[in-house]
């Protein structure tokens, strides 16, 4: 779905609208995802159970229930998986999917259904599935245990990560709220009625919420407004009052969300009763987000997000060069104008003579990893202001079989692996260690390397690899390869991080 460029959101919504059916394929062919519904019953192979009046519910489910969809995902993205059931008796359900032809379950799940007093699907069941594989899936319900019938399950949804606009077309209506003609427009609302979307956040930030408002009634009408963590939390609670025809109402003026499901709840109230207003074209408008060291990010947000504030938690110490990767375009001077220092790159431009080669560079190129060095001490989080989120990028820069590679989310490197702390070149020893986000590691890189390190000012830093996953200062002795000496002999050796001949 195209957006406004304005409008750009982390959300992804998951729940479509009962009743809305596509005829993908004959029963047993794949369908398609992702899809604008709720998957229809008719287009899965079932065994004991029934499909309802509304084929997006399936009910009448006994022990030996076993239904399956084929289905086919023809773009590489990050989805939510969902579903609802509904009993009144208890169950086991085994839910899930599969790669075609292949005997281990991408996602795997076994569910207790408890006993809800109604048959109609209502307990949401939510699953992030990060960067789906192209290719066909089996996507399958098993009842491996009940007593009696075994409940109704409906609602089932695809929909890919970070949509930019809520499609108001899906939701969990209730109370005197319907669709307008077109299915564009949610209209006709009276006084007590509500709607409900289930959404889901990437990383931790902050949001602005606009819809268009229309055809409000006479008198003080209201939309209370608020979004919960699914299943655990309150996150925000406000009212929006309506005063008029407005096509960019801002419903949420600022909420800050966590990584995870939402729940948008919204009810509508007029003084006096009657009809409070129609509504179309919800959006989310990222504000701020949250990049810390200490959680993963993830960076499948399918287009670039303008406009941003960033609030950055990656420390570095003062004169000693680091790693670094961030997800947008910036100068190193306007970098170290937000760090509070003085901030000069350098960028991996070869591989020769075994030395890792880095020359002076101006600015961060989004998604590229670099090296870093600070005047200053920074500690704490920062904010970088009006910053535009770019979602292409390798991640790494590959130069002569060696792979700088960049990290957002927390890595276990590989025996032999390459990387930097506290100004010293290392080698990952068989006892494998993480690097944490908004750094870089090396990959192919031959025993006994080092690193030269141009900054700009005539002065080229070289970094001897003196240790194995070990401190700079620790008093033993290492040969140039990173190998502890016990009983060092003639030759060059690295004592505290220093040179030592040993005549």
């Amino acid at each position: 779905m195209k957006t406004n460029k304005l409008f750009k959101t982390a959300l992804l919504l998951l729940l479509a609208v009962a009743g809305t059916n596509t005829a993908w394929a004959d029963a047993g062919d794949p369908v398609n995802i992702p899809n604008t519904g709720y998957l229809d019953w008719n287009y899965a192979t079932i065994t004991g159970a029934t499909i309802q009046t509304d084929p997006t519910e399936l009910g009448s489910t006994g022990s030996s229930t076993d239904a399956q969809f084929n289905l086919h995902n023809a773009t590489l993205q990050d989805y939510a998986f969902s579903f609802a059931t509904g009993s009144k008796s208890e169950a086991t359900l085994q839910m899930s999917i599969t790669p075609s032809g292949e005997s281990t379950p991408l996602l795997l799940e076994s569910i207790a259904i408890t006993n809800t007093g109604a048959w109609t699907p209502s307990v949401f069941h939510c699953y992030h599935i990060s960067q789906l594989p192209i290719g066909d899936y089996v996507l399958r319900f098993k009842v491996t245990a009940a007593s009696g019938f075994a409940g109704n399950y409906g609602r089932v949804s695809f929909t890919p990560a970070a949509l930019g606009t809520v499609d108001i077309t899906t939701g969990v209506y209730a109370n005197g709220v319907k669709m307008n003609d077109g299915k564009t427009e949610v209209g006709w609302i009276k006084n007590g009625g509500t709607a409900s979307y289930l959404l889901y956040n990437l990383n931790d930030a902050t949001y602005k919420v606009l819809a268009n408002i229309s055809d409000h009634a006479s008198g003080n009408g209201r939309i209370n407004v608020s979004m919960d963590h699914y299943g655990s939390s309150n996150e925000y609670n406000g009212t929006y009052n309506i005063t008029g025809t407005n096509a960019n109402s801002e419903i949420i003026s600022s909420a800050s969300l966590s990584r995870g499901f939402k729940l948008l709840n919204l009810s509508f109230e007029v003084e006096g009763g009657g009809y409070v207003c129609n509504y179309n074209n919800i959006r989310f408008q990222m504000l701020s987000m949250n990049l810390d060291e200490s959680k993963d990010y993830n960076p499948n947000y399918p287009e670039n997000i303008p406009g941003v504030d960033v609030v950055l938690t990656r420390p570095l110490s003062a004169g000693k060069w680091a790693t670094i990767m961030l997800p947008f375009n910036i100068s190193a001077t306007d970098l170290g104008t937000a760090l509070g220092t003085t901030v000069t790159l350098a960028a991996f431009t070869s591989f020769s003579d075994n030395t890792l080669n880095f020359s002076s560079a101006s600015s961060i190129a989004a998604n590229t990893p670099y090296m870093i060095k600070v005047s200053e001490n920074v500690s704490g989080a920062k904010t970088i202001n009006g910053v535009n989120i770019v979602t292409t990028g390798n991640q790494y820069v590959e130069q002569n079989g060696v792979r700088f590679q960049g990290v957002y989310a927390s890595t276990k490197m590989a025996a032999g692996d390459y990387f930097v702390s506290g100004g010293n070149l290392y080698k990952a020893s068989g006892t494998t260690k993480n690097i944490n986000p908004f750094r870089a590691y090396f990959t192919g890189v031959e025993a006994g390397a080092r690193m030269a390190v141009d900054d700009g000012f005539g002065d080229v830093t070289y970094i001897d690899m003196p240790h194995v996953n070990g401190s700079a200062a620790d008093g033993k002795c290492y040969n140039l390869q990173g190998q502890r000496v016990e009983q060092p002999t003639k030759g060059l050796y690295i004592v505290n991080g220093k040179k030592v001949v040993i005549k």
